[in-house]
């Protein structure tokens, strides 16, 4: 998760779907340049590199720990006010104000778009995914240039903020706007509009899908009440790039796959009792985890297939009786014959 050393109480992170952890963060190393001035001009910003994948959904993890670092700030009617930007996209805000601490903190995930449907009956979401960007040969527009400068970024901007007093605008307004996606092609660009970049995903969103309408538990009162936002206090900027694309801008580094260890000698000590060389599992890469299962999988199969063929192997064990359904009462003796060693034996050839 990304924290500024200035503002510890925050953090910020991205998780993709089905992930145990949030995703790991590589500092951008390159120079950049905000267009906005920071309040009081005093920067406070977290800049690093995620990796994406193609189809993967994501969400965007806000944390405000009750923390007395954030009392200048947060208090009474005053407080901050996350706002999402995706490729230069304005997806959505929260206001994080006192009343709404719950349990020693303050949390929000940014997962999707949220709208009414036609009629009005039920909400439709759609979820945030990484979708693959195609770059054409054509002519790159002025929106395409423009477009082509944030794309590939996920933004949080935080503003100072605070209840201006009386009720919001008519909420019906927002009702009646259908929502509606950019009017491009997400999966094309101009490759004259990305010089070259390294970019090969975008953010796009899931199929939608209808959600009951269900009341709120309780009036959040930034719902209610008019907020007048401030200036700029601090940013959070991941760019997300594919796993290619993070070793073309050498911001990953191709490392070999870790060896197993050894096995210790009687005389060393046990793992559990000492550090293990090797790295937990939650350290773990995704592409690690999956190709570990993998093998794991394979080994059961190997192991489940192995008494199969152990039951068709004899061993010295193993025995023959004779006997075997012969009838107990029969009173006809074996003959016997002598052999060439001396030694006598049964013949099983006469009369049977």
């Amino acid at each position: 998760m990304a924290i500024i050393d200035t503002l510890p109480a925050v953090s910020v992170s991205v998780r993709l779907k089905k992930a145990y952890r949030d995703a790991d963060e590589y500092p951008d190393p390159y120079p950049y340049h905000e267009h906005e001035r920071y309040m009081d001009d005093y920067e406070q910003c977290a800049r690093n590199y995620i990796e994406s994948k193609e189809g993967t959904e994501f969400a965007v993890h806000v944390n405000v720990l009750d923390d007395a670092s954030i009392d200048p700030w947060i208090h009474h009617d005053e407080g901050l006010v996350f706002l999402l930007f995706l490729d230069g996209h304005f997806m959505g805000k929260r206001f994080c104000y006192d009343d709404d601490f719950k349990h020693g903190g303050w949390h929000f995930a940014f997962k999707g778009k949220r709208h009414p449907n036609q009629d009005r009956t039920a909400m439709v979401e759609s979820n945030f995914k990484f979708q693959t960007i195609t770059a054409v040969d054509q002519d790159a527009t002025d929106g395409e240039l423009r477009r082509a400068k944030d794309l590939g970024t996920i933004e949080v901007r935080v503003r100072l903020a605070r209840f201006a007093g009386g009720p919001r605008r008519n909420r019906w307004v927002n009702l009646e706007r259908p929502f509606r996606e950019p009017g491009y092609n997400k999966c094309e660009i101009s490759e004259e509009a990305i010089k070259g970049r390294p970019i090969y995903h975008g953010t796009s969103f899931t199929p939608p899908v209808n959600k009951s309408l269900r009341p709120p538990s309780y009036a959040h009162r930034a719902s209610i009440e008019r907020i007048r936002t401030g200036p700029l206090f601090a940013t959070y900027t991941f760019k997300y790039r594919s796993r290619d694309a993070l070793k073309i801008e050498e911001i990953l580094h191709q490392t070999p796959s870790p060896e197993l260890a050894p096995t210790p000698f009687p005389h060393q000590k046990p793992a559990y009792l000492g550090k293990s060389s090797l790295p937990r599992f939650e350290d773990l890469h995704e592409d690690e985890v999956e190709r570990l299962a993998r093998e794991r999988h394979q080994q059961l199969q190997a192991e489940q297939a192995q008494p199969s063929a152990q039951k068709n192997k004899r061993s010295y064990d193993d025995f023959c009786d004779l006997t075997d359904g012969a009838d107990e009462q029969s009173t006809r003796p074996y003959k016997i014959i002598k052999l060439g060693n001396g030694h006598d034996a049964i013949d099983l050839t006469g009369g049977y």
